[in-house]
Protein backbone atom coordinates (compact mmCIF):
# COMPACT_ATOMS: atom_id res chain seq x y z
CA UNK A 1 0.00 0.00 0.00
CA UNK A 2 2.55 2.42 0.72
CA UNK A 3 4.27 1.55 -2.51
CA UNK A 4 1.08 2.18 -4.16
CA UNK A 5 0.73 5.47 -2.72
CA UNK A 6 4.13 6.93 -3.36
CA UNK A 7 3.72 5.58 -6.87
CA UNK A 8 0.70 7.05 -7.61
CA UNK A 9 2.06 10.24 -5.69
CA UNK A 10 4.99 10.60 -8.09
CA UNK A 11 3.97 9.67 -11.51
CA UNK A 12 -0.13 11.02 -11.38
CA UNK A 13 -0.45 9.80 -14.88
CA UNK A 14 0.04 6.15 -14.33
CA UNK A 15 -2.07 3.68 -12.74
CA UNK A 16 -1.12 1.38 -9.82
CA UNK A 17 -3.81 -0.70 -7.33
CA UNK A 18 -3.32 -3.97 -5.04
CA UNK A 19 -4.08 -7.52 -6.58
CA UNK A 20 -4.68 -10.72 -4.69
CA UNK A 21 -3.60 -13.43 -6.55
CA UNK A 22 -3.16 -17.12 -5.49
CA UNK A 23 0.45 -18.67 -7.62
CA UNK A 24 0.12 -22.14 -8.29
CA UNK A 25 3.16 -23.56 -5.39
CA UNK A 26 2.45 -20.65 -3.02
CA UNK A 27 1.12 -21.42 0.70
CA UNK A 28 -2.39 -19.65 -0.44
CA UNK A 29 -3.33 -15.70 -1.78
CA UNK A 30 -0.49 -13.50 -2.19
CA UNK A 31 -1.33 -9.34 -2.61
CA UNK A 32 0.85 -7.63 -5.11
CA UNK A 33 0.83 -3.99 -6.54
CA UNK A 34 -0.08 -3.82 -10.64
CA UNK A 35 0.83 -1.01 -12.12
CA UNK A 36 0.99 0.79 -15.68
CA UNK A 37 4.23 2.92 -17.02
CA UNK A 38 4.44 3.81 -20.34
CA UNK A 39 1.29 2.09 -21.67
CA UNK A 40 2.22 -1.12 -19.63
CA UNK A 41 1.32 -3.33 -17.03
CA UNK A 42 4.14 -4.12 -14.41
CA UNK A 43 3.70 -5.56 -10.86
CA UNK A 44 5.42 -5.26 -7.91
CA UNK A 45 5.93 -7.67 -5.05
CA UNK A 46 8.01 -7.22 -2.14
CA UNK A 47 10.28 -10.58 -2.48
CA UNK A 48 10.47 -10.28 -6.02
CA UNK A 49 10.49 -6.45 -7.45
CA UNK A 50 8.79 -4.56 -10.10
CA UNK A 51 8.46 -7.07 -13.03
CA UNK A 52 6.81 -6.60 -16.36
CA UNK A 53 3.77 -8.43 -17.00
CA UNK A 54 3.71 -8.78 -20.69
CA UNK A 55 0.67 -6.67 -21.32
CA UNK A 56 -0.24 -3.21 -23.13
CA UNK A 57 -2.55 -1.27 -20.83
CA UNK A 58 -5.34 -1.49 -23.70
CA UNK A 59 -5.12 -5.03 -24.30
CA UNK A 60 -5.41 -5.61 -20.46
CA UNK A 61 -8.12 -3.56 -18.98
CA UNK A 62 -10.42 -6.64 -17.25
CA UNK A 63 -9.52 -7.17 -13.76
CA UNK A 64 -9.52 -11.42 -14.18
CA UNK A 65 -7.26 -11.11 -17.39
CA UNK A 66 -4.69 -8.95 -15.03
CA UNK A 67 -4.77 -11.55 -12.50
CA UNK A 68 -4.35 -14.69 -14.47
CA UNK A 69 -1.33 -13.14 -15.94
CA UNK A 70 0.26 -11.83 -12.92
CA UNK A 71 0.21 -15.12 -11.46
CA UNK A 72 1.59 -16.91 -14.01
CA UNK A 73 3.96 -14.33 -13.73
CA UNK A 74 5.42 -14.20 -10.04
CA UNK A 75 4.71 -17.95 -10.34
CA UNK A 76 7.09 -18.31 -12.98
CA UNK A 77 9.61 -15.62 -11.09
CA UNK A 78 9.11 -17.59 -8.02
CA UNK A 79 10.37 -21.14 -9.46
CA UNK A 80 13.26 -19.24 -11.11
CA UNK A 81 14.56 -17.49 -7.71
CA UNK A 82 13.92 -21.27 -5.91
CA UNK A 83 16.34 -22.88 -9.03
CA UNK A 84 18.66 -19.68 -7.81
CA UNK A 85 18.87 -20.36 -4.30
CA UNK A 86 17.25 -17.24 -3.67
CA UNK A 87 14.09 -18.58 -1.83
CA UNK A 88 13.23 -21.58 0.21
CA UNK A 89 10.55 -23.66 -0.29
CA UNK A 90 8.16 -24.65 2.47
CA UNK A 91 9.92 -22.65 5.20
CA UNK A 92 7.37 -21.94 7.73
CA UNK A 93 6.81 -17.83 8.19
CA UNK A 94 4.87 -18.99 11.74
CA UNK A 95 8.84 -18.82 13.42
CA UNK A 96 9.28 -15.10 13.56
CA UNK A 97 11.10 -13.97 16.45
CA UNK A 98 9.11 -11.85 19.45
CA UNK A 99 11.71 -8.95 17.83
CA UNK A 100 11.29 -9.33 13.96
CA UNK A 101 7.54 -9.33 14.98
CA UNK A 102 7.45 -5.67 17.29
CA UNK A 103 9.75 -4.48 14.33
CA UNK A 104 7.51 -5.50 11.35
CA UNK A 105 4.00 -4.35 12.95
CA UNK A 106 6.11 -0.67 14.08
CA UNK A 107 7.60 -0.47 10.80
CA UNK A 108 4.01 -1.42 8.92
CA UNK A 109 2.32 1.27 11.27
CA UNK A 110 4.98 3.71 10.31
CA UNK A 111 4.77 2.98 5.96
CA UNK A 112 0.93 2.89 6.69
CA UNK A 113 -0.65 5.97 4.80
CA UNK A 114 -3.80 5.66 6.48
CA UNK A 115 -4.77 5.22 10.27
CA UNK A 116 -3.97 1.59 11.55
CA UNK A 117 -5.02 0.08 15.01
CA UNK A 118 -2.63 -2.78 16.84
CA UNK A 119 -4.57 -5.64 18.28
CA UNK A 120 -3.45 -8.15 21.05
CA UNK A 121 -4.75 -11.58 19.86
CA UNK A 122 -4.37 -14.85 22.17
CA UNK A 123 -3.66 -17.64 19.41
CA UNK A 124 -3.47 -20.64 22.14
CA UNK A 125 -1.46 -19.89 24.41
CA UNK A 126 0.59 -16.93 22.85
CA UNK A 127 -0.28 -13.46 22.58
CA UNK A 128 0.08 -11.95 18.57
CA UNK A 129 -0.24 -8.65 17.69
CA UNK A 130 -2.12 -7.93 14.01
CA UNK A 131 -2.13 -4.29 12.29
CA UNK A 132 -5.77 -3.94 11.45
CA UNK A 133 -6.14 -0.54 8.62
CA UNK A 134 -8.49 0.13 6.17
CA UNK A 135 -6.70 0.88 2.66
CA UNK A 136 -9.67 2.21 0.96
CA UNK A 137 -13.52 3.06 1.49
CA UNK A 138 -15.07 -0.62 2.05
CA UNK A 139 -11.99 -2.38 2.04
CA UNK A 140 -10.14 -3.80 5.49
CA UNK A 141 -6.81 -5.27 5.47
CA UNK A 142 -5.09 -7.26 8.77
CA UNK A 143 -1.35 -7.17 8.83
CA UNK A 144 0.11 -10.34 10.20
CA UNK A 145 4.47 -10.49 10.10
CA UNK A 146 4.39 -14.24 9.77
CA UNK A 147 1.87 -14.29 6.65
CA UNK A 148 1.77 -11.12 5.41
CA UNK A 149 -1.33 -9.08 4.76
CA UNK A 150 -4.97 -10.39 4.42
CA UNK A 151 -7.69 -7.86 2.30
CA UNK A 152 -10.33 -8.12 2.11
CA UNK A 153 -14.21 -5.87 0.54
CA UNK A 154 -15.55 -5.26 3.58
CA UNK A 155 -17.43 -2.44 6.16
CA UNK A 156 -17.04 -3.99 9.48
CA UNK A 157 -19.37 -3.15 12.44
CA UNK A 158 -17.63 -5.35 14.90
CA UNK A 159 -13.72 -4.43 14.14
CA UNK A 160 -12.00 -7.02 17.55
CA UNK A 161 -14.40 -9.84 16.09
CA UNK A 162 -13.56 -9.35 12.68
CA UNK A 163 -10.14 -8.98 13.68
CA UNK A 164 -10.58 -12.67 15.59
CA UNK A 165 -12.38 -14.65 12.13
CA UNK A 166 -9.15 -13.15 10.30
CA UNK A 167 -6.66 -14.82 12.48
CA UNK A 168 -8.33 -17.67 12.61
CA UNK A 169 -9.12 -18.07 8.39
CA UNK A 170 -5.06 -17.40 8.45
CA UNK A 171 -5.11 -21.01 10.57
CA UNK A 172 -4.28 -19.38 14.53
CA UNK A 173 -6.36 -20.78 17.33
CA UNK A 174 -7.64 -17.03 18.10
CA UNK A 175 -9.80 -16.74 21.33
CA UNK A 176 -9.33 -12.98 23.06
CA UNK A 177 -9.17 -9.76 21.23
CA UNK A 178 -8.05 -6.49 22.61
CA UNK A 179 -7.57 -3.42 20.60
CA UNK A 180 -4.17 -1.60 21.61
CA UNK A 181 -2.43 1.63 21.25
CA UNK A 182 0.72 0.85 19.26
CA UNK A 183 3.05 2.05 21.64
CA UNK A 184 1.83 0.11 24.55
CA UNK A 185 1.27 -3.44 22.61
CA UNK A 186 4.84 -3.05 21.60
CA UNK A 187 6.49 -2.12 25.19
CA UNK A 188 4.86 -4.94 26.42
CA UNK A 189 6.00 -7.59 24.33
Amino acid sequence: MAYIVRFTREFPDERAVSLTVNPAGFDGPHTIAVMTWRDAWWARDEFSGVFPLGRRVVDCAETAALRTRAQVALGRLARQQLARGRIEAGSSSRNVSAMHYEQDIRAAATLLPCASQCYRVRCGTDDRLFLFFRPAEGRIALYDPATGTASAECTPIDVPALVRQVAIRLGYAASRVQPMPLESALAED
